[in-house]
Order: C-alpha cells, then sequence, then structure tokens
C-alpha cells in the first residue's frame, strides 16, 4: 500500500503582485509523474486554493490533476482548508466519488470511510475532517453543548471513531493547528484570533496516522501519536526561503506506516540578501541569485535614486526591497520661517537631513554643488 500525502498547494497566490501560477504548475506536474509510480492513493488535507473564490487559471490547473488521477487509477481524498470555500469544493462530488475522487466537505457522513484497496487486497480506512468552524458544527448539532473550536473538534473525532473498524489500519486527513512547539511562518493565516485554533494532539488519539495541513514547513507534531505536516506544496513567504518543501510517502506493511519525504523540485528558490546597493549591483557573488525570487535589505543610510529599476535591471524576480535605516530616521520637527521656506538652499539641506545625511564634507559637497547648479540655472534663466 503507498500513499501520497500532500497539503497548502494555495492556487492562485501572488506575492508581492507576482503571479506564481507557473511555479506551481510545475510542482503539480512533478507530482503527477511521482503519482505513477504505483500509488494507490493520494491525501490532499486542504488550503487546495488560496482564496474561496480562485481565479479560473487555479480551477483549470486543480481541474487537470483531477482528470490525471482518474485517467491513471490513484484514489485522491480532498478536504477544504481555511483558504477554502466548503461549497464550492464541494461542486459534483456525487459523481467525482464514482471515479475514486473523494472530495469531503461536509460534516454529514463525517463517520463514513474511504476504503483504500491495493492490488493483493490489502486495505486502509481514510476518514476526512474538513477544516472546522465551530460556528457552522453548532449550527449543525446545536443540543451537543459545543462553545469553542477545541469542542467541536472534539465532537467531530468522537463521531469519526464511532465509524472505525478497528481490523483495519486507519488515516485521519485534517487541517488543523496542533502542538506546541510548531514552527509557524508568515504565510500562514491564524485559524482563529491568537491561538483560539490550536488543539492539543491528545485529540487525534486512536488513528494509526494523522495527515494533517495547515503549518507550512514540514514536520512532526506528535511523533507518538504519528501526527505529520505535509507543509505546503512551495515557499509562500520569505520566512520559508531555505525549507525544503516536501510531500510525505506513506506505505504500509505488516510493522505499520513507514514514511518518506520527497523533496519538491522548486522552478525558483526563494533568498533573501543583505548588503550595499553598490555591492549588490557590482558583486560577482551574487550573480547566482539572478532567477531568485528575492528579498533585499539595503544597509545604505543615506537616500537611493531609482533603486527598484536598478536592482531589477540584475535581479529580474525581486520582489521585496527594505532600507531599515530609512525608518529610524527622526521626523522633521523644524518650523520655518516665510524666508526660510523660500530658500531653496534651506530647503535641500532639510532634505538631506531627513535621508540621514550628517555634518561633514559630503553634506558640504552636495550644498556647494546644489548652489552651482542654482547658479547655473539662473543665469541660463536671465539669458
Amino acid at each position: 500500500m503507498k500513499i501520497l500525502h500532500t497539503s497548502d498547494w494555495h492556487l492562485g497566490k501572488s506575492i508581492h503582485g507576482r503571479d506564481l501560477m507557473e511555479d506551481q504548475a510545475k510542482l503539480i506536474g512533478d507530482l503527477e509523474v511521482e503519482l505513477r509510480n504505483g500509488y494507490d492513493a493520494v491525501l490532499i488535507a486542504g488550503d487546495i486554493y488560496d482564496r474561496s473564490i480562485p481565479p479560473h487559471e487555479a480551477v483549470d490547473l486543480f481541474s487537470g490533476f483531477i482528470e490525471k488521477m482518474v485517467e491513471i487509477g490513484v484514489q485522491t481524498v480532498v478536504i477544504p482548508g481555511n483558504h477554502d470555500s466548503s461549497s464550492r469544493l464541494d461542486f459534483a462530488s456525487g459523481v467525482l466519488e464514482r471515479s475514486g475522487i473523494h472530495f469531503r466537505c461536509r460534516l454529514d457522513g463525517i463517520k463514513e470511510p474511504i476504503v483504500i484497496e491495493d492490488d493483493i487486497g490489502n486495505k486502509v480506512q481514510v476518514f476526512a475532517l474538513p477544516f472546522v468552524d465551530e460556528v457552522q458544527v453548532k449550527a449543525t448539532f446545536p443540543d451537543e453543548g459545543i462553545r469553542s473550536h477545541q469542542d467541536a473538534t472534539e465532537f467531530l473525532i468522537k463521531r469519526i471513531r464511532g465509524g472505525m473498524d478497528g481490523t483495519i489500519p486507519s488515516i485521519l486527513v485534517a487541517h488543523a493547528y496542533t502542538g506546541r512547539d510548531l514552527q509557524r511562518s508568515e504565510s500562514e493565516r491564524e485559524l482563529l484570533v491568537g491561538n483560539q485554533g490550536l488543539v492539543p494532539s491528545e485529540l487525534f488519539e486512536g488513528f494509526d496516522h494523522v495527515a494533517l495541513g495547515h503549518l507550512h514547513r514540514p514536520q512532526v507534531a506528535s511523533r507518538s501519536r504519528n501526527i505529520h505536516y505535509s507543509g505546503s506544496l512551495m515557499p509562500y513567504s520569505f520566512s520559508e526561503a531555505g525549507q525544503e518543501k516536501s510531500s510525505l510517502v506513506l506505505e504500509l506493511d505488516e510493522g505499520g506506516f513507514t514514511l518518506t519525504p520527497i523533496v519538491h523540485d522548486l522552478n525558483r528558490r526563494f533568498s533573501s540578501l543583505s548588503d550595499t546597493m553598490d555591492l549588490l549591483l557590482s558583486d560577482p557573488k551574487y550573480e547566482g541569485y539572478r532567477d531568485h525570487y528575492l528579498s533585499i535589505k539595503l544597509e545604505d543610510r543615506g537616500f537611493l535614486m531609482d533603486v527598484h529599476r536598478r536592482l531589477r535591471e540584475r535581479f529580474p524576480y525581486l520582489l521585496e526591497i527594505d532600507q531599515p535605516a530609512l525608518h529610524a530616521l527622526p521626523s522633521s520637527s523644524t518650523s520655518l520661517t516665510r524666508e526660510e521656506a523660500n530658500d531653496p538652499s534651506k530647503l535641500f539641506s532639510l532634505f538631506l537631513e531627513k535621508f540621514g545625511w550628517e555634518e561633514g564634507d559630503d553634506l558640504d559637497m552636495a550644498l556647494d554643488l546644489f548652489s552651482e547648479v542654482r547658479a547655473k540655472v539662473d543665469r541660463e534663466a536671465n539669458r
């Protein structure tokens, strides 16, 4: 029995206006190739799309993936995450079910397992827990005394346990935030305010494996309870730069599940650079970053001209620029007399002061050059 666990595709996402569809299409194509290598099922643990109404390109990409899974006969289990619209993702699920594509977006029937069987008769029961919205759970089960996100999650898992066959290995697919020492990324939205969406790993007792989505770094939520996050399809913020993105291969034998990560081959790496403008533009060591998605931190103290254009000539996939020195500059509280306000030299001096120029030779030279240029302009104007 061979099963692939993946999650958090966020199809349709862009970063600082940069469309990532090309990168996502490449990675999904890689997964399609991998899934032809003797897999019985693929589990997608939520956040298929980046928003509830995804762009049509994202829908087309996911639709193409589903068609490939039907073609090669790989059972597919899909649940919504907090970024997805459950009702939209559930479209035509009844028809797709007959082709081995199992969308589990509703709370009714949550106890019904999806039974995966391989060529030699081994079976696994897969249960699906969509992203838990406690308001929806309260409305669906008004008499259960549900008051919190944890109450709602615990109630639904108890219902799932009621449908378990103790003689068959079990997998739970869920989209949740669990554990106390997990590593988060900037691109992950809080499930709820603060840590209200946090549920203890103890709630997931009783399953042979728990395949989670929501956190973007591949990690173990609880080794003793066999709870794992596969991580996201690719990086979605620079806090994830340097992370290896992967999917998890689950192989079942008499001893239980063996887990092996498959590292994703990214179309472009995400990297962060910090240096002065001159060195970023001239130092040969930065040439290798030309094809990376980049976040650049400028170490220059003074005001720089035409920053974005100059940097993008060398780094065409530059996504964000920061110059921390400018954040620390005090706001000018200088009050000017009418006479001073009409003095261009005084205004230029204040301008330089605003952007970190201090008393010294450089400031004196700049003011002298400004005076020379002004004088030349005045002479030309008076001819």
